[in-house]
């Protein structure tokens, strides 16, 4: 197994898919902002996902599926007769198991080499998983997908550009916060629970290629859109979006913006969600 798949690996089986003293799940602690001033824009930007598949089928392959740690995300396989999870860590296989139950069918493997037959599944949703797979083998898990996909039938990959307006927006802002801050406040590699007691996560890999990337590595007999899930990323949130009533219409003014310009949104935001039809 290459150094960078160990990475990811060791970081969700002993790190990522367990949960803090809180009741959440590490991984989500450590990247997404759980304010509840965020609440509806998280669960109308999951649900985005679902407006762009087909609503029934088969088989649904869940690429990566993590801990299936976002109760959205079963929406998405309601009505296929079977929702297939694959993911390197064990751990992750073992919480998915109990959200998916009977319906479920759960597979170690890797996204860049997958272990099904070519056109089995009618969806496919690969979420913040190809920018954790080696940098020389993103195409490659692409393919795969691809491969296994249904002819007629998408694939949605939820991704994170390199930069992007509000990604340098939220470097700036989060190099100042750096330089103010004081000795023995909270790091970047840590985060706190309820009761104060810090979580210092081990390293995980990833590398995000740009937009010219995609472009340059899709066939062209792909059919892709680019659609926008979210445009702002944690640190943006947690420096420009109070927890209060105010915080929560500025989210929505975020929402609406997404909503009526979802290409300029995916574009100059932080997560674009790649639409791939097979023709």
């Amino acid at each position: 197994m290459k150094k960078e798949k160990q990475i990811i690996k060791d970081f969700y089986d002993g790190f990522g898919w367990h949960k803090n003293e809180d009741g959440v799940y590490r991984d989500v602690a450590t990247f997404v902002d759980t304010r509840p001033v965020l609440d509806e824009y998280r669960h109308k930007t999951h649900m985005r996902v679902k407006r762009l598949l087909k609503s029934e089928g088969d088989y649904y392959l869940d690429a990566g599926s993590g801990a299936v740690a976002h109760a959205e995300h079963l929406a998405y396989s309601s009505d296929y007769r079977w929702r297939v999870c694959v993911d390197l860590s064990q751990q992750a296989l073992v919480e998915a198991r109990e959200k998916v139950g009977d319906k479920g069918l759960v597979v170690q493997a890797d996204v860049s080499q997958l272990p099904f037959k070519d056109g089995v599944f009618g969806a496919i949703v690969s979420a913040h998983v190809l920018y954790h797979v080696p940098r020389d083998e993103q195409a490659t898990a692409m393919e795969e997908m691809v491969r296994t996909l249904k002819q007629g039938r998408s694939g949605v990959i939820i991704y994170a550009w390199n930069m992007g307006l509000v990604r340098i927006t939220a470097r700036l802002i989060r190099w100042l916060r750096r330089i103010i801050q004081r000795k023995g406040s909270p790091s970047a590699s840590s985060t706190y629970n309820r009761s104060g007691k810090r979580n210092t996560r081990p390293p995980i890999y990833s590398h995000h290629h740009g937009y010219r990337w995609f472009r340059r590595n899709v066939p062209d007999d792909w059919r892709v859109a680019v659609h926008c899930w979210r445009s702002v990323d944690r640190v943006f949130t947690k420096v420009f979006i109070p927890n209060n009533a105010w915080g929560k219409w500025m989210m929505r003014l975020v929402y609406g913006f997404e909503e009526a310009f979802p290409y300029m949104a995916a574009r100059l935001g932080r997560y674009p969600i790649i639409v791939i039809q097979k023709m």
